[in-house]
């Protein structure tokens, strides 16, 4: 439970790696309000360690203060421990929020100047104790409103506080992230160099001043131009600074902007800076070259050329000035991200076109870069997804957040479950059955002859893309699938495929026994799942539908029951598929061969009528051992 002295008033928000929350705190002889960072026992390292270096700065005004000497351990109403460190109470909020409330969110100038100053006293702080912030935002400084007493009137002022060091890091550390762990820190407030190589030194936080001065002057976030990527940090550039801004504050920003990290100068020099004095007619002439009536692209030695066009594939989905990119609807979620659906025009003719973006956060990057890697060796492959464009894509989103993605050619036909929701009963017809089933196992004769299995075959992960095509005289609908959603795929051989004691990997109604029990993959668990496919396609239900099932009936080597009106060469496909030892299964290029896919559906009509049903009332056709049986005699035909 919460300590008794104190009383939980709101929430206030979340931090870098906890929530805050707003507490009356009632001590001996006083009662405060305090601000409480509270974390699990996840995080608890990181809340240590930011105690640790607030504590260094007791007593300083540009440093938020925290209260008590030591991290408070606590039961939350679950029984489980909590961490909570007690901090001062900042009534404004953070800039952000105080930005806020402007009605185009931008500051006066006098204020910046002022704001301006008050963070760089911080960051000088800071800087002198041997520490990097890494994460200067607006989010991260804290608005304490106060009254002064001036010309024989109370005024209202404001004190600003830097908070949050959660990412802090020690000035000189060689790296603040790796390029192949998730990102840290929030890039549009990042210099080139942290963004490119995880490089740390007061230089960052300069860069990131730069990013906060000119986002209270315009009223938005740093490359609010332009549809920004990640890309365009990498490769050095600045943020566009407005011409209408005053000539000592467009040269404040550039000596933040610069691409020399020791030519930004340190906090000490910057506030012997003319902006900061209020000197500004100081600076008679702009300290660029080429002015733009609307807006100066900047670093301070040269005026930055914003990148040519590139390719039509990459300027279409995600180059950093396709500015005719536009969203048009969500389309759903796939195994690490969700998708959604862009329109463009093609440059040679203004056609309208359509990609399917699929977008996954820090969390799923490493999945996604697999997924495309994968597709990439597909290129061409008319039974698999394309991809579009040379790489996955790392972009912000609207809240300064890295999300990553890759772009891929829509389906208008949507996926398979939902093309037979458009059927009566779920059911398709069996001539469009046996060309489908056709289709997927060319598919997975692809996939299988690269090495990989798919892994999570199933009808949410086949895309059905519409056709016209002209046949005898007329114009008819026609369909194509194509398997998509890699996420899950590994390579033929890997001896397992997910572990008992970690989180279910795959949709088990569609996974071999092998699979279920040990995580064994090869090409046989594809040939199961396509098994399951096709009797969905039969009945309009999903495998399984006719019990409670639960993993040990999978896990038993049983297999679905199959419908008494399924025609015989159906029925000894899909016995084939669910051969209870992989190796029976065959594989998707003997698959192709069955009378099934050539269309001989009289070949076994005599077979079939020597089978007995031994209940006829019964809704399924033969036990198990019987559809052995015919399965042997069918084979010693050759």
């Amino acid at each position: 439970m919460v300590p008794p002295e104190l009383e939980f008033k709101k929430y206030l928000g979340k931090g870098s790696y906890g929530s805050v929350s707003l507490f009356k705190y009632s001590k001996p002889h006083t009662t405060l309000y305090t601000a409480v960072k509270t974390c699990n026992y996840k995080n608890a390292e990181s809340l240590q360690k930011e105690f640790e270096i607030l504590s260094q700065f007791k007593g300083c005004s540009r440093i938020v203060q925290c209260y008590e000497n030591r991290v408070i351990e606590n039961l939350d109403v679950e029984g489980n421990i909590e961490y909570m460190m007690l901090m001062e109470y900042a009534a404004g909020g953070s800039l952000r929020t105080f930005m806020n409330r402007s009605e185009d969110k931008k500051l006066p100038d006098p204020l910046i100047r002022d704001f301006t100053r008050m963070i760089l006293e911080g960051l000088a702080t800071i800087h002198g104790e041997g520490y990097v912030h890494c994460d200067l935002k607006p989010g991260n400084i804290l608005v304490f409103p106060k009254c002064i007493y001036k010309k024989g009137a109370w005024r209202s002022s404001y004190e600003l506080k830097i908070s949050d060091f959660g990412l802090t890091k020690r000035d000189g550390d060689n790296k603040w992230w790796h390029p192949h762990r998730p990102f840290v820190g929030t890039a549009i407030y990042m210099s080139p160099g942290s963004v490119s190589h995880g490089e740390t030194g007061r230089g960052l936080d300069l860069w990131s001043l730069g990013c906060v001065v000119l986002e209270m002057y315009t009223g938005k976030k740093p490359w609010w131009h332009n549809n920004y990527d990640l890309e365009d940090l990498k490769k050095w550039y600045a943020p566009l600074i407005p011409s209408d801004l005053p000539c000592d504050a467009k040269h404040f920003i550039m000596a933040c902007f610069t691409l020399n990290t020791d030519e930004r100068k340190d906090a000490l020099t910057l506030l012997e800076h003319s902006f900061l004095r209020g000197e500004v007619n100081k600076i008679t002439k702009p300290h660029v070259k080429n002015e733009n009536p609307k807006e100066i692209s900047l670093t301070l030695r040269k005026v930055l050329k914003r990148p040519s066009k590139l390719s039509e594939e990459s300027i279409v989905l995600f180059a950093m000035v396709a500015l005719d990119l536009e969203f048009e609807r969500y389309l759903g979620k796939g195994s690490f991200g969700w998708v959604s659906l862009f329109k463009y025009k093609r440059r040679r003719d203004g056609e309208t076109l359509y990609a399917a973006v699929k977008t996954s956060d820090d969390k799923y990057a490493k999945s996604l870069y697999k997924e495309f890697q994968i597709l990439s060796e597909f290129k061409g492959c008319s039974r698999i997804v394309q991809c579009y464009g040379n790489g996955v894509k790392e972009r912000f989103n609207n809240k300064g957040y890295v999300e990553y993605k890759i772009a891929m050619e829509y389906a208008a036909g949507g996926s398979l479950s939902n093309f037979m929701d458009r059927f009566t009963d779920r059911k398709l017809p069996d001539s469009m059955i046996r060309e489908f089933t056709r289709m997927l196992l060319e598919g997975l004769a692809t996939i299988h002859r690269h090495g990989y299995i798919h892994c999570d075959l199933k009808p949410e992960n086949i895309l059905v893309f519409p056709r016209s095509v002209y046949k005898n005289g007329t114009w008819s609908s026609s369909y194509k699938l194509k398997i998509s959603d890699f996420g899950l795929s590994k390579r033929d051989g890997d001896t397992k495929w997910w572990h008992p004691r970690q989180p279910f990997a795959g949709t088990p109604i569609y996974m071999s026994p092998e699979s279920i029990s040990h995580g064994e993959i090869g090409k046989g668990l594809d040939l199961w799942s396509l098994g399951c496919v096709v009797l969905e396609m039969y009945t309009g239900k999903k495998p399984w539908w006719h019990t409670n099932y639960e993993l040990e009936d999978l896990m038993k080597c049983y297999e679905p029951l199959f419908p008494r009106d399924l025609s015989c060469d159906a029925r000894l496909f899909l016995m084939t598929c669910f051969a209870s030892e992989p190796d029976e299964r065959k594989d998707a290029l003997t698959l192709l061969k069955q009378s099934f896919l050539r269309g001989d559906v009289n070949k076994f009509t005599k077979l079939q009528m020597n089978v007995k049903i031994d209940n006829p009332k019964d809704d399924f056709t033969m036990g198990l051992e019987k559809c052995r049986q015919m399965l042997s005699e069918i084979r010693s035909m050759g």
